[in-house]
């Protein structure tokens, strides 16, 4: 519930700054852990945009104290490891 709360607040965040992404969550299914050494990871999160687009939100991401507010909200209630990738259709 915490989670939906926090990505309402980024989808109205990113509709007012004009850099929307689509928000996709996975329940993985492999995972990196073995039987010695569980993977504690519940599922993955996707922003998925233009690389513009995302470009932009970074920037305003670490540029706007309302979301610095946002991020240190998220970092309290999961363990968040960005990543940035391609893909190619």
């Amino acid at each position: 519930m915490r989670h939906k709360r926090l990505n309402d607040k980024y989808s109205a965040w990113s509709k007012k700054n004009e850099v929307e992404a689509t928000l996709m969550r996975s329940i993985l299914f492999i995972t990196h852990g073995s039987p010695n050494n569980r993977s504690k990871t519940e599922f993955a999160k996707f922003l998925v945009s233009g690389h513009a687009m995302l470009g932009k939100a970074w920037d305003l991401w670490l540029s706007t104290s309302e979301w610095q507010k946002r991020y240190e909200e998220w970092q309290r209630i999961a363990q968040c490891d960005m990543k940035m990738a391609k893909l190619n259709i």
